[in-house]
């Protein structure tokens, strides 16, 4: 009971502080939610029966990633399908099927309209899957519905996609697995994957291009904490990629990677070391504070005058913090300026994982409803899918 006034307490000062320091509150403007689609349906009308059986899930995951390009559109991105977590050691896919997919949308009061779908595919129009194209060493084995794994469920073209941007060229998109940044061309077609120096042995037989141009010590990410997201820079074609959480996965540690990667080029130009506030100023449920693991980087975005905004999170909080990059590779302390604290805001949802700039004032955030079922379970073959009823939710929120 002491541990949870005292983090409400941290809270509650922390965003008192920064609204006086701010001049005001955030507030929500609106909330947009994508309507009930059924996932077969929506896949198989661009992938001709390649889903037999949805298990009655719904699309969702829209809110991994998130890019605005005006008038109330955006691209988003799915992560690689309803996955569940009935142990820490297995993920069970219930829909191997399912393909990651490009998703424009428009805002339209408050709903969600789905504009344009592009399943991911290698050139010859393959679909990638969202399958592992590995099990690197402490990752979860893949398992069917039942739980039981099976080496079946890989590919070496599968991505686990939780951002993406838009360039002249196509689409640049991050992801868990590798960690990796793949490009995707205009018509959905995954045409490079950038890896890790050393690991491309590990996708023998993919069907797209595998440079190893990344540092090698990324391939050493924490368990399912790859890439989380991407923001694109002013000059429309350098990128940076934010790891989700610290590489050795230590209780301890507070300090992940942003990767800044020249896309002409194929080349990473610089890494900083980010550090994250203390976790005991978070609150990681209703009744503690959190703890180092549980603190994520799940986005990121670029202002008009070209600093980034990086996101910090648990899956309760989310405070935004402006950061210029240049070149002192260490952004910790004073480096990191408060932008947006959505603790205790009405109307924030829970699990922020894509955010974009639409305005100086103006913060648009998604949430990944993990497809909106309960993911702790193993489902036996037959047994109906428990839906939670969690929407992909896109929220418009106004800055002080």
């Amino acid at each position: 009971m002491r541990a949870f006034v005292t983090a409400v307490l941290v809270a509650i000062l922390g965003l008192a502080a920064f609204v006086v320091l701010h001049g005001g509150k955030p507030s929500v403007e609106r909330t947009a939610t994508l309507p009930n689609i059924k996932l077969a349906g929506f896949q198989n009308a661009h992938l001709p029966g390649s889903i037999t059986d949805d298990r009655g899930i719904l699309l969702g995951g829209l809110g991994s990633g998130l890019f605005s390009i005006g008038h109330d559109e955006f691209w988003t991105i799915t992560d690689r399908g309803p996955n569940g977590e009935p142990a820490d050691d297995v993920r069970t896919f219930l829909v191997p099927e399912f393909t990651p997919t490009l998703v424009k949308i428009r805002l339209d009061g408050s709903k969600a309209k789905v504009l344009t779908v592009l399943p991911l595919s290698t050139p010859d129009g393959d679909p990638v899957t969202g399958l592992p194209p590995f099990v690197a060493k402490g990752d979860p084995k893949p398992a069917l519905a039942d739980g039981k794994v099976s080496d079946r469920l890989t590919n070496p073209n599968g991505l686990d996609p939780e951002g993406v941007v838009v360039t002249a060229d196509g689409f640049w998109v991050v992801e868990e697995y590798g960690p990796s940044i793949a490009h995707v061309d205009k018509r959905g077609h995954v045409t490079a994957r950038y890896v890790p120096k050393g690991t491309e042995n590990l996708y023998k037989g993919a069907g797209y291009d595998i440079i190893d141009t990344l540092p090698a010590y990324l391939a050493k990410r924490a368990a399912n904490r790859g890439f989380e997201d991407v923001a694109l820079l002013q000059d429309g074609s350098t990128i940076v990629a934010a790891l989700q959480s610290p590489l050795d996965g230590k209780e301890k540690s507070l300090t992940t990677k942003l990767v800044e990667f020249d896309t002409k080029a194929g080349r990473v130009e610089q890494v900083y070391d980010y550090t994250f506030d203390d976790a005991d100023t978070f609150m990681d449920d209703e009744h503690d504070k959190a703890k180092p693991k549980d603190l994520k980087i799940s986005a990121l975005a670029v202002t008009d005058d070209g600093d980034l905004v990086v996101e910090e999170r648990t899956d309760h909080e989310a405070r935004f913090y402006r950061v210029t990059l240049g070149d002192d590779p260490v952004l910790a302390g004073d480096d990191k300026h408060p932008f947006a604290n959505l603790a205790g805001v009405d109307g924030i949802p829970g699990k922020i994982e894509g955010a974009a700039l639409v305005g100086p004032r103006t913060l648009v955030v998604s949430t990944d409803n993990d497809f909106g079922f309960d993911t702790e379970k193993a489902y036996a073959k037959g047994k109906d899918v428990k839906l939670t009823g969690a929407k992909s939710e896109f929220v418009t929120v106004k800055l002080p």
